[in-house]
């Protein structure tokens, strides 16, 4: 790939070249965001307002005559379920941009995705031992905020960048231990758990094999995370447990039936229903192992098999790792974080692809051991451009980044070693 730059104007006109890509994908992001609705930002909003007044946000239906703050003009009523289907705590988290009206919280929300995805860039970025790698992942970086994936995530208002940075953040606590390192990666595992519950399949094993000082920090985060809200809505978990089992019975089967007309306000909070309902026109496509299903004609598979299959691929992976360096235990993990969402009965879109920039970075600091799988990932990178500007219909062309991605997180899942010392100081 070339010679990193050595030369003090050199890296200034390198540094001012890739923060007028960063400022210029922002800016695209923040137009996008402005002209649209954040659409899935809004059954976060609304689902977080009505568990805070103790109404069940996983089945609620909005009528005419009810409060416009709970109103989502894409929470279908022909079906049981809502739009909303996060947990209970990743509602808490949003909770405090559901004070604002819906002028002004997707931008905030915007800007806190950026925040988030600028720390996870910065903190792998003080990962990469030696300036080659640093301007590698740095252009990499930059190159991934234009690709299809992060387009869709930040038009959308989704959270996927969330627990993209808390494991980077998690990581970065491991590499520089401290007094109080193990209560603080300990946090970040609970609330890792609290918003995505599956990982408590990934995480567990390590934690029990190597980071025994985490166990109980995480077991307290948990009780935390998992008890607050229900202090604004007792029956918060068991309405989301019902909820997400419905909602699994309605996407398995791909019922979808016409909603009915519905009056909805001209105005929602002051934003016009046809900008509430807009979003950018950026390539989407299902890529859950359920569509995949579907597209055989085999609906209504039931999830018991695919996730029993991730649960017993994790631990086969995991039990292989045992006896590995600890870089190759965490590659495996994290590329599992990524894999993960492939089995679970829920719509998968290319949003969830922001989960790979922990793949990416990790990789790339393995060195020769992972080259190829840092070479698959790189090429995805440009391939998404691609998918972004010439808006193939195809599901397949546009979930073959995606593939490419899946391909190299499997790859990170093979036993293999390591000659670099991951926890020297970059």
């Amino acid at each position: 790939m070339g010679q990193a730059p050595s030369s003090p104007l050199t890296r200034l006109a390198g540094c001012l070249l890739l923060g007028l890509l960063l400022l210029n994908s922002f800016r695209i992001d923040w137009r996008h965001v402005s002209e649209g609705g954040s659409v899935d930002l809004r059954n976060r909003i609304t689902g977080a307002r009505l568990m805070s007044a103790g109404i069940d946000p996983f089945r609620y239906k909005w009528k005419p005559g009810e409060p416009a703050e709970y109103c989502d003009p894409y929470n279908n009523p022909a079906v049981a379920i809502s739009k909303t289907t996060i947990t209970p705590t990743f509602l808490l988290l949003k909770l405090p941009f559901a004070q604002f009206p819906y002028t002004v919280s997707p931008l905030i929300w915007l800007l806190c995705q950026w925040l988030l995805l600028l720390g996870t860039g910065l903190l792998w970025l003080r990962a990469c031992p030696n300036e080659r790698e640093k301007w590698i992942w740095a252009c990499l970086f930059v190159g991934f905020t234009y690709t299809v994936s992060w387009r869709l995530h930040a038009d959308r208002g989704q959270g996927y960048v969330l627990p993209t940075f808390l494991i980077a953040a998690w990581i970065s606590s491991l590499r520089k231990p401290s007094a109080h390192s193990a209560k603080l990666s300990g946090f970040c595992v609970a609330l890792l758990i609290s918003i995505r519950p599956h990982y408590i399949v990934l995480f567990a094993p390590l934690l029990v094999w190597r980071y025994r000082d985490q166990v109980l920090p995480t077991i307290v985060g948990l009780g935390i995370c998992g008890l607050v809200p229900m202090m604004l809505d007792a029956s918060c978990w068991a309405d989301y447990q019902s909820g997400m089992s419905e909602w699994s019975h309605v996407y398995r089967n791909g019922i979808n039936p016409r909603p009915p007309p519905t009056p909805f306000p001209a105005m929602i909070e002051g934003v016009p229903i046809d900008q509430l309902g807009r979003f950018a026109v950026i390539p989407f496509a299902d890529s859950s192992v359920f569509a995949l299903f579907r597209s055989f004609g085999w609906s209504g598979m039931p999830e018991t098999p695919a996730l029993l299959v991730f649960v017993l691929l994790s631990a086969l992976t995991f039990g292989l790792m045992r006896n590995k360096p600890e870089e190759s235990q965490l590659l495996a993990l994290i590329a599992w974080s990524f894999a993960a969402d492939f089995f679970l009965p829920a719509l998968r879109n290319c949003y969830n692809d922001v989960l790979i920039l922990n793949v990416m970075a990790l990789a790339l600091i393995g060195g020769k051991t992972t080259r190829i799988i840092s070479i698959i990932l790189l090429i995805s990178v440009p391939l998404s451009w691609w998918v972004l500007g010439s808006m193939p219909r195809e599901r397949w062309l546009i979930n073959l980044p995606t593939l490419m991605m899946l391909a190299a997180s499997a790859l990170c899942l093979f036993p293999h070693s390591t000659s670099r010392v991951w926890k020297s100081n970059p």
